[in-house]
């Protein structure tokens, strides 16, 4: 059975770890209240120096985008005249789903 004077010691040696935690939290909760305000003006005039054309977003285009358009299949059967029609069908389908310019094969 431990002695009364260990088990002080334990307590003292506790109660002194959760003091000296209770201030560690202390000082951060001072510090990072004190760098929120400079945290946020900097997000904010960063945010305020970007123009729209500063911001790039490719634009997300997929083939599954393109086969969702049900395009015209093609056959390889029908000469000349059923290709040039299946060559409109397919700029159809491009221009109908969306897809970007810069995709587009001429």
């Amino acid at each position: 059975m431990p002695s009364s004077n260990s088990t002080s010691r334990r307590t003292v040696r506790r109660r002194a770890r959760q003091s000296a935690n209770k201030r560690i939290a202390s000082l951060i909760t001072r510090e990072v209240v004190k760098l929120i305000p400079q945290i946020v003006a900097r997000v904010h005039s960063l945010s305020n120096s970007r123009t729209p054309e500063d911001v790039k977003t490719e634009p997300v285009y997929l083939y599954k985008h393109f086969k969702a358009c049900g395009p015209m299949p093609f056959t390889g059967e029908g000469g000349v005249s059923q290709l040039l029609q299946w060559f409109d069908a397919i700029e159809v389908t491009l221009r109908q789903s969306g897809c970007p310019k810069d995709y587009q094969t001429t």
